[in-house]
């Protein structure tokens, strides 16, 4: 009697094949896409986490220090998506979280600006007050706390001359220097 299909070993060699590729389609299906922004709990969460962080200089969120002449700098994790995130250990004692956005131009850089700070007041816990200030080119919005010296600033602004781009950013620390716009 003639082996029948099933049984031939070019089958059984197509049908392993068809099942890894089934396998690895559906561990592809299920894996979140790369590209996809984090919801505003997330965010929340996030933001929350970084700023329980600043009472412990940022201890465990910090990752690989480089040493350059002002201050130490570690890599973290940005809390907003686009930002490039480090902290700052400026000696002294102070030590800072700061993210930045590049802008393209001032309209996007205070479009940017003002959903986060409408985006940080939704994160924050009532108890936070928001005090606004213009800076030299932008604007300053400072979170406070009262009873904690933990403070989050978020801004936007032109780089110095000669430079004609706009940055947007966040700093969460204990002391943040007003004159920093």
């Amino acid at each position: 009697m003639p082996p029948s299909d099933t049984t031939t070993p070019a089958f059984r060699i197509k049908a392993v094949s068809a099942g890894i590729l089934f396998l690895f389609a559906s561990a592809c299906a299920h894996r979140p896409d790369e590209t996809q922004l984090p919801s505003e709990a997330e965010i929340c969460s996030s933001l929350n986490y970084v700023v329980s962080q600043a009472d412990s200089d940022f201890k465990e969120i910090r990752r690989n220090v480089a040493v350059d002449p002002l201050v130490n700098r570690w890599d973290t994790k940005p809390i907003f998506p686009g930002t490039e995130c480090d902290v700052l250990g400026w000696g002294g004692g102070r030590f800072t979280y700061n993210c930045v956005w590049q802008e393209s131009d001032q309209p996007t850089a205070k479009d940017d600006y003002e959903s986060n700070v409408k985006l940080a007041t939704r994160c924050l816990h009532t108890d936070w007050r928001a005090s606004e200030q213009p800076g030299k080119t932008g604007r300053t919005t400072l979170f406070s706390k009262s009873g904690t010296d933990t403070k989050m600033e978020l801004r936007y602004f032109q780089e110095r001359a000669p430079s004609t781009l706009w940055q947007t950013s966040v700093t969460i620390g204990d002391r943040i220097t007003p004159d920093a716009r």
